[in-house]
């Protein structure tokens, strides 16, 4: 029964896409929604198919040994990186040893994003409005400023600071230059607006036309209680756990930050800097 329902799913978004050509929003929301379901159902049965391949039941082995296969790929191609990586910083150590060889790690990879973020800044974003660089002052003088009042300004850990614009800039250049990330934030912010907008039908079946006043209590208060029941059931189901704690482990060692840290940093961009600390 489950097969004649994904095999109906697969029909119905194939024909609607055919018939309708991606001409509505909703059209493009369907298709969306039904890649990710058919991703995340892909991801939970070969999850599935592993466990009961370890379990040597027959016929089920196969899955194992392609992942072991992939796997190797993976982890040799990630060696070759490694090792070169590592030649190319004991050629600049002074000294040959491994402290030294991650400090001089840590120096090339900052001054090769630098690099990368100056020249990009420069071609596409100076040279067309020379106006922009007002906001790259202002960020300079922020910095300067915390420095500045920092009572060890010697003993500040730039990698967090450095690697923190770093992935904000790669976040807006991803969001505003290229087409495709555009419409992808712009999906999501769209949906995000669509969702929240549910709560005034709520409100509507409480207040009645108090609705149409423009009282804050009334517009405000529904829209925070919808967000936190809807927060909580997702906490309940486990989704936001994935969407923080999983990035959490890549970020913490991007940035060079401690695992608390980083968490409450993933956890006020989704829940907010109030509502982050009160979550379970």
């Amino acid at each position: 029964m489950l097969i004649i329902i994904l095999c109906a799913d697969i029909a119905y978004v194939a024909y609607a896409v055919k018939v309708r050509r991606l001409a509505t929003e909703a059209d493009i929301r369907l298709l969306w929604i039904s890649i990710l379901f058919w991703i995340l159902l892909v991801i939970m049965i070969s999850k599935k198919l592993l466990i009961l391949g370890k379990e040597r039941r027959r016929g089920f082995q196969i899955f194992v040994h392609f992942r072991e296969k992939l796997s190797k790929k993976f982890h040799g191609t990630s060696k070759w990186v490694l090792i070169s990586w590592l030649k190319f910083t004991g050629m600049c150590c002074i000294e040959d040893s491994p402290r030294s060889r991650k400090r001089v790690g840590k120096i090339a990879l900052v001054v090769m994003l630098c690099l990368i973020a100056v020249l990009y800044l420069i071609f596409f974003v100076v040279m067309r409005n020379p106006k922009n660089l007002i906001s790259l002052i202002g960020i300079g003088a922020m910095v300067l400023i915390c420095v500045l009042m920092s009572v060890h300004p010697l003993k500040i850990n730039w990698q967090p600071v450095l690697m923190g614009f770093f992935i904000q800039f790669t976040f807006a250049v991803v969001t505003l230059q290229t087409k495709p990330g555009y419409a992808v934030f712009d999906f999501i912010g769209a949906q995000t607006s669509a969702l929240m907008e549910n709560s005034k039908v709520g409100a509507s079946f409480v207040f009645g036309d108090l609705i149409e006043t423009r009282c804050f209590v009334i517009q405000v208060l529904p829209l925070v209680v919808f967000f936190s029941a809807f927060i909580s059931i997702m906490f309940h189901l486990g989704w936001v756990q994935k969407f923080i704690i999983k990035p959490s482990n890549y970020f913490r060692h991007i940035m060079g930050t401690t695992g608390p840290e980083t968490v409450n940093a993933l956890t006020n961009i989704f829940l907010s800097m109030v509502y982050a600390h009160v979550a379970p």
